[in-house]
């Protein structure tokens, strides 16, 4: 008997997995947005956000969470919010932000491949 395919769910970000964004000043929190879309249609979109490093006083947002449906090939914004408080050191980070979600023909939540990788600062 001959099976279908089975559809690897992933996400493709705009402009790349790999981006810079601006410097946080500390005791400040910066917002920047990213678009990905998805290779197939996925409910229950959870996103889980991992420092490189540990930077004590670094907390990252993402923002909608959780999305409840996202139509396959549909452009996506999602907001990142890098919030640094006034004792945290200064110097460069790097994060990655990973995501979940159902798709068709799955019993549970998955994780997706590709996520998305940025590096940031922090500054006096």
């Amino acid at each position: 008997m001959d099976r279908a395919p089975v559809i690897v769910p992933h996400l493709t970000w705009a402009g790349g997995s790999a981006v810079a964004y601006s410097t946080v000043r500390r005791g400040t929190i910066a917002t920047e947005t990213a678009s990905f879309t998805s290779n197939v249609t996925l409910t229950n979109m959870r996103f889980v956000r991992v420092l490189h490093t540990p930077v004590p006083g670094v907390t990252i947002t993402v923002a909608p969470q959780p999305i409840a449906t996202i139509a396959a090939g549909t452009p996506t914004m999602v907001s990142i919010t890098i919030d640094a408080t006034r004792a945290t050191r200064t110097g460069l980070f790097g994060a990655d932000i990973y995501a979940a979600g159902q798709a068709t023909g799955y019993a549970h939540s998955i994780g997706l491949h590709y996520g998305l990788h940025f590096d940031s600062a922090v500054g006096a």
